[in-house]
């Protein structure tokens, strides 16, 4: 389809999007904010990891104060636990599911939860972060710039500019011209005086099947709904710098100010990416290992269950650890944290636990201890003060006797590894062939698996960025990773990507070190 086509085929597209504004500010009436604070959209494993190593370094290594919010969609998205570790770093976790219920908001994609996490948050200043920066300096300073407080509205720029002949100004009756792009990874908005250009902003955003054509993803929505909306704003004079896989966004005098690691995000269980120039290493380094000290790196939701089987949960925990017995084997210990975590001993085969009603066993309860897949490794019913009994169900099945000691030496847990079954996989798919004829044959291995693992997609991109994999394999890896990212949120995959939007309507800056208003 030809440009003018597709001007053509949206030409009603601000009628439309005109029309939604109402309807949204009318939804949208009641909603109050005041105070200024720090958001962030991120849920589900992968950028649950890169936002609490944003959280800590906020709080441990800047010694940020400023109030945070997390946004995600859905419960299926953070665990309880997940939002346990948050709390203890003074972060608060929103669920927007059913506040875009409420208000009648399509959500659709994790882009469109941006600009809705911006409207709905409880603050008025908002200084939104995508989950994958780290920080330079502490980023509220930036609330209190001259730049915002004049404008109320603070963006950075990107590496490349929104070409003129962009069908986008034409579908939306805006000036056909060459404009510098923003890199959304960090916006500063004052809601008091820019309410209804955020609103726009979400119209825009919820017609994705329009705009996404012609913008990348969110990114231009709020330059867009600026310019709709005829609202003020400033732009960082200074393009960011670029290292490997990261763009370093600058303040106004040019110096750093946000290393947004936007294909070096941080990984659960997968070799992180060092580059030089990354920003308070060791800070992230201890961000990751305490994360995986206290969470199993999976979205672990316990079935619903009675008063009384919780109160043996409580009971569990307070006892703290149970030591495991196995004729002929080597004992080994558990420790019980709160919400189905697992602790010190914690494997690939023991990685969570609750304990259910089962009205079969003459105790009414039964003490499962799940795989990192979900299985049933364990299954036990109490026993006379406070010891479990029952069987392993996993092969070579056993009868196990868990008891209560006195004191145990201290052990260190083990992060069950996920590697091995995705590669060999790729390995007998042989996608190094330039047919690849079993590439979709693979992508069914891989979508029945991803039900089971959660970072299936990571391990797809971790190796597709591998510097040793053959450029055709990575583009096939990369394939991959989105089909199963997709099929792992199936209420939030309806938005179609458009993946030549950068290359047909943006061009790339020669020299993204020279100032953009130069």
């Amino acid at each position: 389809m030809s440009g003018d086509e597709d001007a053509g085929a949206d030409a009603n597209l601000r009628a439309r999007v005109e029309r939604r504004v109402v309807t949204l500010s009318d939804a949208l009436a009641d909603v109050r904010f005041d105070g200024r604070g720090i958001v962030v959209a991120a849920g589900g494993v992968r950028l649950f990891v890169n936002v609490y190593v944003l959280a800590r370094v906020l709080r441990r290594q800047l010694n940020c104060t400023t109030p945070i919010e997390v946004w995600h969609f859905g419960e299926s998205e953070l665990s309880p636990r997940m939002r346990s570790l948050l709390t203890e770093l003074d972060v608060t976790s929103v669920d927007a599911a059913p506040i875009a219920a409420r208000l009648g908001v399509s959500i659709q994609d994790g882009w469109q939860l941006k600009p809705f996490a911006l409207l709905l948050s409880r603050f008025a200043e908002v200084l939104m972060l995508d989950a994958d920066q780290v920080p330079v300096v502490d980023p509220s300073v930036a609330f209190d710039w001259p730049q915002f407080r004049e404008t109320g509205a603070l963006f950075w720029p990107d590496i490349v500019d929104l070409k003129a002949d962009n069908p986008i100004w034409a579908a939306l009756g805006l000036p056909a011209e060459r404009r510098i792009s923003l890199e959304s990874g960090q916006l500063l908005v004052d809601k008091r005086r820019h309410r209804r250009a955020a609103i726009v902003t979400m119209a825009l955003n919820e017609m994705a099947e329009s705009t996404y054509r012609y913008v990348y993803g969110d990114k231009d929505t709020f330059l867009l709904g600026w310019m709709m909306n005829g609202s003020p704003f400033a732009v960082a004079p200074h393009r960011p710098f670029m290292e490997e896989r990261s763009l370093t966004q600058r303040d106004f005098d040019g110096a750093p100010f946000l290393q947004h690691r936007t294909g070096a995000k941080w990984s659960y269980m997968e070799p992180q990416y060092h580059f030089d120039g990354a920003v308070h290493k060791e800070a992230c380094a201890e961000a990751l290992a305490e994360l995986r000290a206290a969470w199993s790196g999976r979205i672990f939701l316990a079935p619903p269950r009675s008063l009384r089987a919780r109160s043996a949960e409580s009971a569990l925990v307070v006892t703290k650890r149970l030591r495991c017995e196995i004729e002929g084997e080597q004992s080994f210990d558990l420790e019980f944290l709160s919400y189905g975590e697992i602790g010190a001993g914690r494997t690939a085969h023991c990685a969570n636990w609750s304990v259910v009603d089962d009205p079969a066993r003459p105790s009414g309860l039964a003490l499962r201890i799940e795989d990192r897949n979900g299985g049933l490794t364990l299954d036990l019913s109490p026993q006379p003060q406070g010891d479990w009994a029952g069987e392993r169900r996993r092969k070579p099945r056993a009868q196990v006797v868990a008891t209560a000691p006195s004191a145990l030496p201290e052990i260190e847990p083990v992060a069950g590894s996920r590697r091995g079954l995705v590669d060999d996989l790729i390995a007998a798919a042989d996608l190094s062939e330039p047919e690849a004829k079993d590439e979709a044959g693979l992508c069914a291995a891989l979508l029945l698996l991803s039900r089971l693992e959660p970072e299936i997609a990571e391990r797809l991109r971790w190796l597709a960025e591998a510097s040793e994999t053959p450029r055709p394999l990575a583009v096939r890896l990369t394939r991959l990773a989105a089909a199963v990212e997709a099929a792992r949120k199936p209420d939030l995959r309806d938005v179609r990507r458009h993946d030549g939007v950068l290359g047909q309507y943006y061009v790339r800056v020669p020299d993204p070190a020279v100032d953009w208003q130069t």
